[in-house]
């Protein structure tokens, strides 16, 4: 992690220390507020990991957008005022789930047309694209990596992880979890008259859980939302690629034939919601509301039914993936450590 300095962009009042990602349009740093810098490195380097889960507490995402790219430009003006939409949202809202599943924006500067950066909440976890790998490489990988964690209780067995292996790649429960989840998020970001404009597994973030729970998605990269009253085939495209999602994480179930073989948690409505998100992948709802609806009852009876194994499942992979992806798409502890106290 040693960058020039010279390297650094500024960021107002943040201290960058990353460059964790990057995209089409811009990269992404994380850093802190420099007054929680500070407050760090009052005491001499300490070595507990509770030290380390409180500065991941307070890391930002620093997004910093390419220079001399009009798209790149274009995409970071619709960010921050999609953003600064959400956030009116999430203040007027009083549901707690919702208020999980949208980054918010802390800060950012603009000089004349241009935005400079973007800073938001970190995120602690791993994209829903990489979780799904993850899913899928369990029984390879996931045991030997992640049960050294002993938050998990109860802690699923050997023969737990197998079993659910060897039954199914993805839980029917968290494929409810992710419907209920996510649909609802865009439900509310449509009828407020935002549309994302860019939804896909790679655009939304899985949080890392602190009991075996199902987690909470969050919903990133508003660089291509629209407001619907401007375009409303923004939201049919939302819709589309919702539907076209949970098609692809329905059929990474293993089994998805309920009168014929496979997994006994199945809902008997399971074929009809695995051929309604087909169909929502061609001919989509006139709108979010209309998708949620017609399966809403059987998902959350389904997702809510799920045991504790089941939930430690998904737990075991998501932090098995969380802690690969740390010196990839991360910052680990020993980074952290050298960025506080760059003497030591």
């Amino acid at each position: 992690m040693d960058i020039p300095h010279a390297d650094i962009p500024p960021a107002g009042d943040y201290k960058l220390y990353k460059k964790v990602t990057y995209g089409g349009n811009a990269t992404i740093w994380y850093g802190l507020h420099k007054d929680d810098e500070a407050n760090f490195r009052k005491s001499d380097p300490p070595k507990g990991i509770e030290y380390y889960s409180a500065v991941r507490e307070r890391l930002v995402a620093v997004k910093i957008p390419f220079n001399g790219i009009s798209s790149a430009r274009e995409s970071a003006v619709a960010e921050v005022e999609a953003l600064q939409h959400v956030r009116d949202i999430l203040q007027s809202t009083t549901s707690k789930d919702l208020r999980n599943n949208f980054v918010e924006i802390r800060e950012h500067e603009k000089l004349g047309d241009r935005v400079e950066w973007i800073a938001m909440p970190a995120i602690q976890g791993v994209s829903l694209y990489t979780l799904h790998l993850a899913l899928q490489l369990t029984k390879r990988w996931t045991w030997s990596e992640a049960m050294v964690d002993q938050t998990l209780e109860p802690r699923p067995t050997a023969t737990d992880i197998t079993r659910l292996y060897n039954e199914e790649l993805i839980p029917v429960e968290f494929v409810f979890h992710v419907f209920l989840n996510v649909g609802r998020a865009l439900q509310s970001l449509h009828e407020s008259g935002w549309a994302h404009g860019d939804i896909k597994e790679r655009n939304i973030m899985v949080s890392s859980p602190r009991r075996a729970i199902f987690p909470d998605l969050v919903l990133l990269d508003f660089g291509s939302a629209w407001s619907a009253t401007q375009e409303k085939t923004k939201v049919l495209v939302d819709i589309r690629s919702f539907c076209d999602m949970m098609y692809c994480l329905a059929e990474s179930h293993r089994y998805c034939e309920h009168r014929q073989s496979g997994c006994k948690r199945h809902p008997q409505e399971w074929d009809d919601f695995v051929k309604a998100m087909a169909d929502g992948a061609e001919t989509p709802c006139k709108s979010m509301k209309e998708v949620i609806r017609q399966f809403e009852g059987v998902a959350e009876r389904c997702r809510n039914s799920a045991d504790t194994k089941i939930q430690g499942y998904v737990g075991v992979a998501l932090r098995a993936a969380t802690k690969r992806e740390e010196s990839l798409a991360g910052i680990t502890d020993a980074e952290l450590k050298k960025a506080l106290f760059p003497s030591t």
